[in-house]
């Protein structure tokens, strides 16, 4: 991800804050024990639980915690906009809610 996001800087230049990037999560789980879910997710893509937990795709953990990760994950990328499946809307909502300030 960080070459991706090099080259849309390197490409954009002075016009990269202009630009609005998207990341799909791909894997997400809210769960107050990452380890074990990063582990066993990992497991099956022949990463380690610590590989998955990182994955720009993934957000596995409490809510606060994703709320970290997809802050970081702003500064660290650029990213203005995450999309999760529609069938983890539900379990997410108190992320939106938590980073909307509500």
């Amino acid at each position: 991800m960080d070459d991706k996001i090099g080259w849309v800087r390197e490409g954009a230049g002075d016009r990269f804050n202009e630009i609005e990037l998207e990341v799909g999560a791909y894997f997400t789980v809210i769960t107050d024990d990452p380890s074990t879910v990063a582990a066993k997710m990992g497991g099956m893509f022949g990463l380690s639980g610590d590989e998955m937990a990182e994955h720009p795709n993934a957000l596995i953990g409490s809510i606060e915690q994703i709320c970290d990760m997809l802050l970081a994950r702003r500064e660290r990328y650029g990213f203005s906009y995450v999309s999760v499946s529609d069938r983890n809307a539900d379990a997410f909502a108190p992320v939106v809610a938590r980073l909307a300030g509500r």
